[in-house]
């Protein structure tokens, strides 16, 4: 029954297991599963391209359950007591990443994912400014990272002094410069 699902939202129904139907919705391709109580992430049907699974207890993403995820584009873990991105990684085509009030510090998951634009990780406690800018060096295309109440964030006296730090870090690796500096 409802094989040609494309979208699903089982938000707010306090999941805590497997639902092994899923897996038979190979047509799906948003999967809403945030404000449950999901400690483990389990397999999921590999045509996801959007994954909300805000509001859990995840503290980290199965790398062989993200290894099947290769369509994502759009992943919310936002608020689900996440401790590191290690998994990401598999998903090439991922272009948004939002992961705001977790416990993330490391970035490398992400140094390979040239398809990223969006990078949310507000109020997580990302405090290597080398390793930040190491991450985001090779990411052209990349239109909004988020990093506000996280310690790096804090140690930067302005928006300016980062796009500063940006625009050098660009140079010595010999790319244009393209970042604009505003107020605030």
């Amino acid at each position: 029954m409802f094989k040609n699902l494309n979208e699903l939202d089982i938000s707010g129904n306090q999941l805590t297991l497997e639902i092994p139907d899923l897996m038979q919705l190979q047509f799906l391709k948003k999967l809403n599963l945030s404000n449950n109580q999901i400690t483990v992430l389990y397999q999921l049907p590999q045509n996801l391209e959007i994954l909300n699974l805000s509001y859990n207890k995840l503290k980290g993403l199965s790398p062989e359950v993200t290894s099947n995820l290769k369509n994502l584009t759009t992943l919310d873990v936002s608020y689900s007591g996440l401790e590191a991105l290690d998994g990401v990684e598999a998903m090439s085509r991922l272009k948004r990443l939002l992961s705001k009030n977790n416990q993330i510090q490391e970035l490398e998951p992400l140094k390979g994912l040239q398809s990223l634009v969006e990078i949310d990780l507000e109020n997580n406690p990302v405090d290597n400014y080398v390793k930040l800018l190491e991450m985001l060096k090779n990411k052209s295309d990349i239109l909004v990272v988020n990093l506000k109440l996280s310690p790096v964030f804090l140690t930067v006296q302005s928006y300016e002094q980062l796009c500063h730090e940006l625009e050098t870090s660009m140079m010595m690796e010999g790319r244009p410069n393209n970042t604009e500096t505003s107020e605030r």
